[in-house]
């Protein structure tokens, strides 16, 4: 099953509210409602991005905008029947390119400190815990020094 990678715009998200709440309702932690997704962040429009399967179903998305010198990602949900796919690492590499292209310095985003298969599926990328806020673990990867 192969999945694409598209640009999460303002009107997509619209037309696909509906299956996004969904895949986001199966992600551990707090729930994202429609105002959550809807929000106008810094740069949103172009830093997020949704997947669709070869059946043209929605298989996942990640939500990100810029914040000081890095990009944060927001949120980042893959649905349960496409886990373990390389989904979640396809939405990680389009944001880092993205990053890259703006020469940010850094991508963050926050991690429940009980979802141990997020924290290391993002250490496996290169994060490194940077710091707690709650009962979350805050993560960043360095893309400069």
């Amino acid at each position: 099953m192969i999945s694409t990678i598209h640009p999460l715009t303002k009107e997509k998200l619209k037309e696909q509210l509906a299956v996004l709440l969904a895949v986001d309702a199966a992600t551990p932690g707090e729930r994202w409602t429609a105002e959550n997704f809807l929000c106008d962040l810094p740069d949103k429009w172009e830093l997020s991005f949704f997947s669709t399967n070869d059946a043209q179903e929605v298989s996942g998305f990640v939500v990100a905008s810029s914040k000081n010198e890095s990009i944060h990602i927001h949120r980042l949900a893959v649905g349960g029947n496409f886990q373990a796919r390389g989904i979640g690492k396809q939405f990680v590499e389009a944001v880092k390119n993205k990053a890259l292209d703006r020469k940010v310095r850094s991508i963050t985003l926050k991690v429940a400190t009980q979802n141990a298969s997020a924290i290391l599926f993002y250490h496996k990328l290169g994060f490194f815990i940077s710091g707690g806020e709650g009962i979350n673990h805050c993560m960043e990867l360095k893309l400069t020094d």
